[in-house]
């Protein structure tokens, strides 16, 4: 098991994509459209809509390693190392379970989750183990920050 393999899939990414085109769009047309002092109070907005495209559609993905299985969701990173996985639910999303509780991934909500699960257990008995090492989870504190700054300057320049 010495490949890596990171999931991701292509119609997420697309959609993301779409987001932050629409909202560079949408700001070009405000902007021949309307005088500076109207249009610029819906910039919050627009940036909003492009940030959570990305955000909801292009960060999740999940990452198959030798070491580890990456769970990247829109505001948090969590690494289930391979002693820590006791299961894979596919039930209604990918759910890894683990030893400390089960981890959700959002990248499996936009399409067939279990050929994933399948790669999953199909490495998961190598590394079974009786000491489970700890989750590692980080917080995507900085992606969190910006987007409540952007909603509240959105509301901010509605009520404006």
């Amino acid at each position: 098991m010495d490949e890596t393999i990171v999931l991701r899939p292509r119609l997420a990414v697309a959609l993301g994509a779409v987001g932050v085109v629409a909202a560079a769009v949408a700001l070009v047309v405000l902007a021949f459209e309307l005088p500076p002092a109207r249009w610029l109070r819906f910039v919050p907005a627009i940036a909003l809509v492009g940030a959570l495209g990305v955000v909801l559609f292009s960060r999740p993905s999940l990452t198959v390693a030798p070491e580890a299985v990456v769970v990247r969701n829109p505001f948090e990173t969590v690494v289930v190392p391979w002693s820590a996985l006791r299961g894979v639910e596919t039930r209604r999303a990918l759910v890894l379970e683990t030893a400390e509780g089960p981890v959700s991934v959002w990248v499996g909500a936009t399409g067939p989750t279990e050929p994933w699960a399948e790669l999953i257990r199909a490495r998961l008995g190598e590394a079974a183990s009786d000491s489970p090492a700890p989750l590692i989870h980080r917080r995507h504190t900085a992606t969190i920050v910006v987007l409540i700054l952007l909603a509240a300057a959105s509301v901010v320049g509605a009520l404006v």
